[in-house]
């Protein structure tokens, strides 16, 4: 399949900070749900380059879930923010109801500003897995209503009716006005001077050349809005969402585009981290969708040729990619839990 898309640039780092044992002050953890190597290497080959291909420090993390051997979302991306293995469909909780306290948990203890951002529904499961906590991934209402407890400080994404059209009566926008500022609008992120809630539905259309930098834009903002907050640092989660998407529709152009509009915003993090000096980034997934096998392409004009052998998740394991202070702790092959409690132990 020929696939023609207006390239995008690829963000050199400069390689100062990397691999230093400088105190880490901020953590950008950034997750392309269903993103394989690749789908990785589709997005690379299309567009002769990524950034993410620019990082040094690569291992790889073994996802089963620990009920199946083929994890989902809820169990894959679970374990990325907690640290503990889960059964799929679980969302930042035991099989016995008992909630693991999350990254999102561990720096809001710890004072630091925390953001999660989705290119997706923000109760999804890859999302809501740093910000709820439940044995059910489809319960949006009860995901939802873990927003109350004030541990985000800033919360992006798509779904606008999971907080206007609610099975559970709840008024959510004026009960979380009075803590957030609550909008639909990201370009208007930053003109908060407090803890921000943006739901935009925006968030939640496939990528295309019109709003391939969306991503990135909404990267951009989130790390300016958590540095405002003036706190002890901050801990950034972006998800790109819809990599998955794509890997459910077999669809090689989704994966592409997807894979690019991810690629710019693992810029962004790469280029405040170089500015700051003291900012982990990791880039990583909760799985790879598709099974996604490329066949054939062209060097020159950037032509691949690809099939999936799947419509739905494999077991794969999964690149991880890591860059400033401390990075290098993240090379070898382990589990998926591991990806937290590296960080962990690095912020301690």
């Amino acid at each position: 399949m020929r696939i023609i898309i207006k390239k995008i640039d690829v963000y050199t780092p400069a390689y100062e900070c990397d691999r230093t044992d400088a105190e880490i002050k901020n953590v950008i953890l950034l997750i392309g749900d269903g993103m394989g190597l690749n789908q990785i290497t589709a997005g690379a080959y299309a567009n002769k380059g990524l950034s993410l291909l620019g990082l040094h420090s690569i291992g790889f993390h073994v996802n089963l879930a620990k009920n199946a051997f083929t994890t989902d979302s809820a169990a894959g991306g679970s374990a990325l923010a907690t640290g503990e293995r889960h059964d799929n469909r679980h969302i930042s909780m035991s099989d016995d109801g008992v909630a693991y306290p999350s990254l999102t948990d561990w720096f809001a203890d710890k004072g630091h500003a925390v953001g999660v951002v989705s290119l997706g529904n923000i109760a999804d499961a890859t999302p809501a897995a740093f910000y709820a906590h439940n044995v059910e991934r489809d319960s949006a209402d009860a995901i939802t209503r873990c927003i109350l407890e004030n541990k985000v400080d800033l919360l992006c994404g798509s779904g606008l009716d999971l907080f206007t059209e609610r099975k559970d009566g709840l008024d959510m926008i004026s009960l979380l006005s009075e803590n957030y500022d609550f909008i639909t609008d990201t370009d208007k992120i930053c003109d908060s001077d407090g803890k921000v809630i943006c739901i935009d539905d925006d968030m939640g259309d496939a990528a295309e050349e019109a709003n391939l930098d969306l991503l990135a834009d909404v990267t951009r903002s989130s790390i300016a809005q958590l540095r405002k907050l003036d706190k002890d640092g901050f801990f950034l989660m972006v998800e790109g969402a819809k990599i998955d998407y794509a890997g459910h529709s077999r669809c090689l152009p989704g994966s592409v585009i997807e894979m690019l509009s991810f690629d710019k915003a693992i810029a962004e993090a790469l280029k405040f981290a170089d500015e700051d000096g003291h900012t982990l980034v990791i880039v990583t997934a909760d799985h790879e969708t598709g099974g996604l096998m490329l066949l054939d392409g062209d060097e020159k004009t950037g032509r691949i040729m690809g099939v999936y052998v799947s419509d739905d998740h494999t077991p794969s394991m999964i690149p991880v990619f890591a860059y400033g202070p401390g990075s290098d702790r993240f090379s070898g092959v382990y589990c998926n839990t591991e990806v937290a409690r590296r960080i962990r132990l690095l912020t301690e």
